[in-house]
């Protein structure tokens, strides 16, 4: 099984995400309309495409924050971040029922709940 590689990209001087890109479409785009070579790298941050969606159909990224149920005997949800740790995307579980709350930069404050 084959999966699409894209990312979107955390600017951390504008704060903002731009939108999802392919590899090829990174090296060809004009990302924050500068040139490639112009762009300043320690200001952004790639966030990898798991490959996987949630229970609404959307993307899952590296940094999204997700709401998963606990188990089906408790009504209760748990929060986690989506991590690439030792080449896995770890902290998956129930992720076809887990929904995308938001993500670790533009809501951090939904980790402190």
């Amino acid at each position: 099984m084959s999966r699409e590689i894209k990312f979107r990209v955390w600017d951390k001087i504008k704060k903002i995400i731009c939108e999802t890109k392919t590899l090829k479409e990174f090296a060809l785009a004009d990302v924050f309309e500068l040139e490639l070579a112009e762009k300043q790298w320690d200001n952004l941050e790639l966030m990898q495409f798991t490959g996987l969606k949630d229970k609404n159909g959307k993307e899952i990224y590296e940094g999204d924050i997700l709401e998963s149920p606990i188990s089906d005997l408790v009504s209760e949800n748990e929060k986690f971040v989506v991590e690439y740790v030792n080449g896995f995307f770890a902290r998956f579980r129930q992720y076809d029922e887990s929904v995308i709350i938001g993500n670790i930069h533009e809501n951090p404050e939904l980790l402190n709940n």
